[in-house]
């Protein structure tokens, strides 16, 4: 389907690479309310199972569903309408990560122009998938 001059149907996808730091995973931690000694004290997280400091899952969420607004607010009016997430292995800061959404079904739920928009994603450090995702989106003809 032609969206404002860009072709969405499955298979489209979108993706950014980022790395978050220490002080990043601290402070959306304390911002969102998860005192979790695992994102703010580095002496505490070497001493656990997970050999340092990672980020809270609202962090990596956040960054993944909010990806998805900006890049369809660019082409149409978007809503979301439902995100779940997997969590298979921790981010954790310096660690280059490839956040990814890719298109898998579209259905027109009525004759107002609207489109649902089904989404499967993954956040990747190399090779290893550290989230997965699967969201529904509503592409707006107006808001």
């Amino acid at each position: 389907m032609l969206i404002n001059s860009v072709e969405i149907s499955p298979g489209y996808s979108f993706s950014m690479n980022l790395q978050l730091d220490e002080s990043e995973i601290a402070k959306f931690s304390r911002f969102c309310g998860d005192t979790n000694p695992l994102h703010l004290d580095p002496e505490f997280a070497k001493s656990t199972r997970f050999k340092g400091v990672i980020a809270s899952g609202p962090h990596v969420m956040s960054l993944f569903t909010g990806m998805v607004a900006s890049h369809f607010s660019e082409i149409n009016p978007v809503v979301g309408l439902e995100f779940s997430f997997k969590f298979h292995q921790p981010v954790r800061p310096g660690v280059l990560l490839v956040l990814r959404w890719v298109v898998s079904d579209m259905a027109a739920p009525s004759d107002s122009g609207n489109m649902l928009v089904d989404l499967d994603g993954v956040v990747q450090a190399g090779e290893q998938t550290l989230m997965s995702g699967r969201g529904k989106i509503l592409l707006l003809k107006a808001l």
